[in-house]
């Protein structure tokens, strides 16, 4: 039997990141070095209540009276009768709004960013296969499969036999780079500015498809450009206001440290905007982001760490396990049938992943 737990961690300026947590997440990144950590959480967390309260003042009625509070929240997956240890299979932010004079929280919504290992070994090991490797052209619809269930089944909506979630996770991440969007009529008072993507849709937003998440495109009130939400199908503008300013207000900040170019340039998108991540007119965050170590080394250490750790040692168990799914509500984005085709793939490209 599949399961899941939980394990939370604070995220202030006392926070070390965990041995098991990604090191290309943005917010275990600039914690990374030891020397420049609190230096670096400070400037991170300082420009993120700015941000809130700029955000708060501009779209909400009435005098802020809660502060933001940030905690990290790791899922484990392991198997009853597996001897290797839960692996981490998910990590995300959970967001409180504590009152500023009495210290009573009240819960605000989870997700913000989102890290996993079996996104990187999708992305780093299973798709260049896919797309290279002779033969498995026609397994592209294994892409993301297992991942898609993997995450749904996180949350008791969907498995309440196994689910340790109950409210369900929104997401703000850069738009796709070399990408166009059009600005549309439909304004928000805290998401700004609606934008639509012309062509076709990324591999980003199909993959987070399998997820079971939409996408919407939203220029917030003194945001440079789009950013990406991704969130349950009508969970997105029925979210109380205060839960927006808090997404935004993260990752607008997290987006301004990874993608500069996009986020921090000196040029507002206006009308039709194309990202881009050879812009030189932007401005240079206070805390550096290495991308060339997360994806020429990192992210493919990271994809490695998933099969040794997760996929290798539970192949039979996962589809054994997959064997008694069948019987789960899915949408036409996901397959139980899709996923096991997907572990055959896994199991074919095992041997030379080491």
């Amino acid at each position: 039997m599949l399961r899941f737990k939980i394990c939370t961690t604070p995220f202030n300026l006392s926070y070390v990141p965990a041995s098991y947590s990604r090191c290309t997440t943005n917010y275990v990144n600039l914690a990374k070095n030891e020397f420049t950590r609190k230096q670096n959480l400070g400037c991170l967390l300082a420009e993120i209540d700015r941000r809130y309260e700029s955000l708060y003042r501009s779209g909400m009625i009435g005098s802020n009276e809660y502060l933001l509070r940030l905690d990290i929240v790791t899922v484990f997956a392991y198997f009853d009768d597996a001897s290797s240890p839960p692996f981490p299979i998910a990590e995300f932010l959970s967001s409180a709004f504590e009152h500023r004079r009495t210290g009573e929280r009240c819960a605000g919504p989870i997700g913000f960013n989102f890290s996993s290992y079996i996104r990187d070994y999708d992305f780093n090991i299973l798709l260049p296969s896919l797309l290279k490797v002779r033969g498995l052209k026609s397994k592209m619809n294994t892409f993301g499969q297992l991942h898609g269930l993997l995450f749904r089944m996180m949350f008791r909506d969907f498995w309440a036999e196994g689910g340790i979630l109950d409210i369900p996770c929104i997401f703000a991440l850069s738009v796709s780079t070399n990408n166009t969007y059009d600005a549309q009529e439909f304004t928000h008072r805290i998401l700004g500015q609606q934008y639509q993507k012309l062509g076709p849709s990324s591999l980003t937003d199909r993959y987070f498809g399998c997820m079971g998440l939409e996408v919407s495109y939203f220029q917030p009130p003194g945001t440079q450009a789009p950013l990406a939400f991704y969130y349950k199908l009508g969970d997105l503008l029925n979210r109380p206001g205060r839960d927006l300013v808090a997404l935004v207000a993260v990752m607008e900040t997290f987006q301004r440290i990874y993608r500069p170019e996009i986020y921090a340039a000196c040029k507002a998108a206006n009308g039709r905007f194309t990202s881009s991540l050879t812009n030189n007119n932007f401005l240079p965050p206070s805390i550096h982001y290495d991308r060339l170590e997360r994806d020429q080394i990192l992210g493919p250490l990271q994809a490695k760490l998933a099969w040794n750790k997760f996929l290798k040692p539970n192949l039979k168990r996962l589809v054994q396990f997959l064997d008694k799914c069948q019987d789960l509500e899915v949408d036409e984005r996901i397959s139980v049938d899709a996923v096991k085709e997907g572990l055959e793939v896994a199991k074919l490209l095992g041997e030379t992943t080491k």
